[in-house]
């Protein structure tokens, strides 16, 4: 158990923790993919590495201390038979995690950095997520019966918005979906309007966060929204422009909000603040699992490791802050949580030429269907 399991996983977590860079200045192309690569999926990194000493261990293990006794008489001819399939089972895992980690991350889930502060206080920079990239389409990357709900949290690639003007913005966007097709979007200060019924919330608690550095920070009011069946987190501060206009979702697509209302590049920024949606084919997955995020000392903190987002929606993480009196006001929030959080009624675009049948909206009243000629 020593030498197979224990010392294995210390020494992939030292090799993950210390001897990946993080800053590369030299070397080619091949190697900054490597080491970007080796940044970016340091858990599938650590699993490889764990196999692979482990199977080292094992293949090496007449020459470990405490493996005198392989070399007994009794045992020498097992040893001795059984050392090629050592070797093959060393290169059946390498093979393995090889293809786990390029082939499932391709087809299945994906790794991704929150690299700004658009979904405080749900999410901080530098966490790490994990999404499904299955949610909403087929293995074959069709769509699929499933399409996005309000209150999902998706990733998106930015280029894919707003004409693909966004500058200065990730690659890769974490928003929240506020609005399906059809659906006329407003804001009332931070707070959307759906078809002319105003999401309700809740006041939890006064909210501070301190930029890693201290010299930045968001102070504003910790919120609890209440859509569908849903409950997350949201921040308003003073200080962003307001969205005046109407936005009337259009077929195939979503509006999106950041939780950090007043701080994030979201649909109501897109055209000119004049409102815009992300496409449905666009979105690379939907948001599933936490996986680590970083202290303030900036150490990687592991306590809410594949923990599901949704469980994690109504929670605060924050370090240096007291915890128990922001939970207290969320907890308060959550019990008087009101009646009425689902639009009985939504019009739906309908085009049965473009759009995927579960934004046709049949199972509604047929006066709140709007075709498209």
């Amino acid at each position: 158990m020593l030498w197979f399991a224990v010392l294995p996983a210390l020494v992939a977590a030292l090799v993950v923790r210390c001897l990946v860079p993080s800053v590369v200045t030299s070397g080619g192309d091949i190697i900054k993919d490597i080491v970007t690569l080796a940044q970016e999926h340091p858990l599938p990194l650590g699993a490889a590495l764990f196999f692979l000493f482990s199977a080292s261990a094992r293949y090496w293990r007449l020459s470990l201390p405490g493996g005198w006794y392989l070399s007994q008489p009794v045992a020498a001819p097992v040893a001795s038979r059984s050392t090629r399939w050592e070797v093959v089972w060393l290169a059946l895992a390498i093979a393995a995690i090889a293809l786990a980690t390029f082939g499932i991350r391709k087809k299945l889930v994906e790794s991704y950095s929150v690299l700004s502060g658009s979904m405080l206080p749900t999410l901080q920079p530098e966490d790490r997520l994990l999404g499904s990239r299955l949610a909403y389409r087929t293995w074959t990357g069709a769509p699929s019966a499933r399409s996005p709900r309000r209150g999902d949290m998706i990733v998106f690639k930015s280029s894919a918005v707003d004409g693909g003007n966004l500058t200065d913005v990730p690659e890769y966007l974490v928003k929240r979906v506020i609005g399906l097709p059809g659906d006329r979007i407003s804001m009332r200060g931070g707070i959307p309007v759906i078809n002319g019924w105003t999401v309700p919330e809740c006041d939890a608690a006064e909210y501070l966060y301190v930029i890693q550095g201290g010299e930045n920070g968001l102070s504003g009011r910790l919120m609890v929204e209440f859509l569908e069946d849903r409950a997350y987190l949201t921040v308003h501060a003073v200080g962003s422009a307001p969205f005046t206009d109407t936005y009337e979702v259009q077929p195939g697509e979503v509006f999106v909000l950041g939780d950090n209302r007043n701080n994030s590049i979201d649909s109501r920024a897109w055209n000119d603040h004049h409102g815009g949606g992300v496409p449905v084919d666009a979105i690379e997955a939907r948001v599933r699992w936490f996986v680590a995020g970083k202290r303030a000392d900036y150490s990687w903190d592991f306590s809410r490791l594949l923990q599901p987002m949704d469980s994690l929606a109504t929670t605060m993480h924050l370090d240096g802050v007291n915890l128990p009196a922001l939970q207290a006001g969320i907890d308060k929030c959550l019990q008087k949580r009101p009646d009425k959080t689902q639009l009985l009624m939504r019009p739906r675009w309908v085009n049965t030429a473009e759009t995927p049948k579960r934004f046709l909206g049949l199972d509604e009243p047929a006066q709140q269907i709007r075709v498209l000629k």
